[in-house]
Formats: structure tokens, sequence, C-alpha cells
């Protein structure tokens, strides 16, 4: 039988020992150099845990370019969910369609409904240089589009997107 040996001695402080180290820093008012060395922490990182003032630190590696929290992604879903419960928006199916569809690009996407239940159309903004009419296939009816080097919203495209949905 095999057993595996960890090589590497990194990310190797228990969260329970970083959140100790977090404590002396802040509250006991010591240096970090002081902690990191007592407590075999590397500076840098408790630098960084401390800097970023998690209650509870991420030690070790995580997923990259993850766009959504697990929570908020849940909270999307259930939303989706009870928007197609009740007739109105995308159906789960054409949802789960379009987020494989643009699941290789981060694309930003423009909605807006108001309290009555008026709509515009989605509107579309491709992290490009130059908008091609095929990047909307598979979108839902009506559904308009452009493209920004950045992929960013900016405020002429609000207005476009809202006058293309009088």
């Amino acid at each position: 039988m095999r057993t595996y040996i960890r090589k590497k001695s990194h990310a190797s402080a228990s969260p329970e020992l970083i959140r100790m180290a977090i404590n002396l820093v802040k509250e006991d008012n010591r240096k970090i150099s002081y902690v990191s060395k007592a407590l075999s922490i590397p500076r840098r990182s408790l630098t960084r845990y401390i800097k970023t003032g998690e209650e509870q630190p991420l030690v070790g590696y995580s997923k990259s370019r993850k766009v959504f929290s697990s929570a908020h992604e849940n909270d999307l879903e259930e939303y989706l969910h009870q928007s197609a419960d009740i007739y109105y928006g995308l159906s789960p199916k054409e949802v789960r369609k379009m987020a494989w569809r643009y699941a290789s690009m981060l694309v930003t996407l423009a909605c807006a409904v108001s309290a009555t239940g008026n709509s515009i159309p989605p509107f579309f903004i491709f992290p490009r240089a130059n908008f091609k009419p095929h990047m909307l296939n598979g979108a839902p009816l009506g559904s308009k589009g452009t493209a920004n080097k950045s992929g960013w919203m900016l405020e002429y495209y609000m207005c476009v997107s809202c006058a293309s949905g009088l």
C-alpha cells in the first residue's frame, strides 16, 4: 500500500494558529516579525492574512478566477428558479445553455426589470475589439450586444441598452 508523504511545508499552519497570530498582532500590539518567528508562520503570509482581515483566513491553494462566491451563486440560482416558476425570464434550460456558451470568457450582462414587470432585453458586452453578430447565437430573443476591449460596462452602453428596449 502506498503512503503519501508531503514534500513541502508551505501552508502547514492551521487556521487556529493563524487566528491566534492575528490576535497577537492586532490586539496585543506585537510585531509581525516577532509573532511569525515565534509561531513559525511565514512573515509575508501573516502580513497578507492581517491585511485581508478575514476571520477565517484561507490557508493553502484555492480555485482561481472564481466569479461568484458559493453563497452568491446559490442566491442567483434560487432567483432564476423563482423567476422561471412564475413564467418570467429565462428558463433554467436557457440559463444553463447560455452559461455553458459563455463559460470560457467573462461577459458583462445588463438586465433591468421594473417593479411593475416591464423589462428591457438582455444586453451583452463582450471583451473584444469588434462585435460580430454571431456572438449572440443562442442568446434570448431580442438580445443586443456590443464589444469593448476591457469588457466593462460604460454609461454609454447603458443608454444604448435602454434605447434598444423601447
